[in-house]
């Protein structure tokens, strides 16, 4: 999806900014309760790093990369959302991602290991955090921004 949105924003001549806050990984580990596919398979999702980081650099802006949240197995999968997630899964996609955006000098906000300093009580559900940790996740976010 994040790829689509690229394409329609590089065909939109209004369209302007100097920076791309992107990240992408919680929808694509979604896994069938059935099959365990993935919405998105690992190859396809390193696949479309590549693509969005060539979106980026073809419309001039500066991609900076935010790794995903923790995913709680425990709740997640309690839960009868129609699919599963599992923790390891963020682990490998982070890990791709990080792999990949390191090597070609994208900086890394590493929004999963500040979000992991949070209790469990931070979940507002089984991915969403409640108000206040997502105050804290914004000014993560801001600070790393101000200090680039």
């Amino acid at each position: 999806m994040v790829v689509q949105y690229l394409q329609t924003l590089q065909k939109d001549k209004n369209f302007s900014a100097d920076v791309l806050l992107v990240n992408c990984g919680l929808h694509d580990i979604k896994s069938d309760k059935i099959t365990g596919k993935k919405a998105i398979e690992l190859a396809e999702y390193k696949t479309n790093l590549m693509k969005i980081r060539n979106l980026a650099r073809t419309m001039k802006m500066k991609l900076i990369w935010i790794n995903s949240t923790p995913v709680n197995d425990d709740i997640h999968n309690s839960k009868n959302v129609g699919f599963f997630r599992d923790s390891k899964d963020v682990e490998d996609y982070n890990q791709a991602a990080k792999l990949y955006f390191e090597k070609v000098n994208v900086p890394i906000i590493d929004l999963n290991s500040f979000s992991r300093t949070f209790p469990s009580e931070a979940f507002s559900d089984h991915v969403h955090y409640r108000h206040e940790y997502v105050q804290l996740q914004a000014a993560f976010i801001a600070g790393f921004l101000t200090n680039r």
